[in-house]
């Protein structure tokens, strides 16, 4: 077997990996991917969007627009609308690590944890609680909490 076909069957196990955990807490849930997911692996031309989704997730690419994002998250955080636990102490360091050059730019350096956050914060509106069978008034739904 060559490297590439090992490296092509680890991203495919990984991805049905990854979705046999998420779908395990229901396969109702929605998520976001990183917009970079859509490009074409160089090892095996698979875009790693198409496994998550051949494995059953529903995902879409996420908003990921940097400067809006810091925006949004300083003004939640600022507000009140937005905390950290204080058990995430490696999202706290991150948090306190972020920094910007003389232009104004975000130093993309170790900032993981900071672009999940901006993640979660541009793309809340994909969010919904658990659908129920049936509300009091006889219907199905699931209600947004964004």
């Amino acid at each position: 077997m060559d490297q590439t076909n090992n490296e092509s069957r680890s991203l495919l196990n990984i991805s049905d990996l990854h979705a046999a955990v998420i779908k395990s807490k229901g396969e109702w849930i929605p998520g976001v991917i990183d917009p970079a997911s859509q490009q074409r692996s160089q090892t095996d031309g698979q875009r790693v969007i198409d496994g998550y989704r051949k494995a059953g997730l529903r995902i879409i690419p996420a908003k990921n627009q940097v400067t809006a994002g810091v925006n949004e998250t300083w003004t939640l955080f600022s507000t009140g609308k937005l905390k950290i636990a204080r058990s995430l102490k490696k999202t706290h360091a991150e948090l306190l690590s972020y920094a910007f050059d003389e232009n104004g730019n975000i130093i993309k350096k170790k900032d993981h944890l900071m672009d999940c956050l901006r993640y979660i914060v541009l793309n809340s509106h994909v969010a919904i609680c658990k659908p129920r069978p049936f509300d009091s008034e006889g219907g199905a739904g699931a209600r947004r909490y964004f």
